[in-house]
């Protein structure tokens, strides 16, 4: 997974904002998903890796709270793909 080309990315308190040079849109990034973009602006990675550093980044530890991690992780995942913020 890589972030878009057409994304630019400012951080704020609260998490960050992505705008979208192509179409204009700006998609707000809440804690602790930020986390998320900050590892694909560093480099392309699989959504494996991103999910394992999601769960341990977050203290993670039992086993209903890692079920609801990865729910929402992944739909975190399905709106930044459909919304071309990241892509695989």
């Amino acid at each position: 997974m890589v972030l878009s080309s057409n994304c630019r990315m400012n951080r704020f308190e609260e998490g960050s904002a992505l705008f979208n040079i192509f179409t204009g849109d700006t998609h707000f990034i809440p804690q602790p998903f930020n986390e998320i973009i900050n590892t694909l602006i560093e480099s392309p990675s699989t959504k494996e890796v991103l999910l394992n550093s999601f769960i341990e980044r977050n203290s993670i530890s039992e086993r209903n709270t890692q079920i609801e991690a990865e729910v929402q992780f992944n739909q975190f995942i399905t709106e930044a793909l459909n919304s071309d913020i990241i892509s695989e």
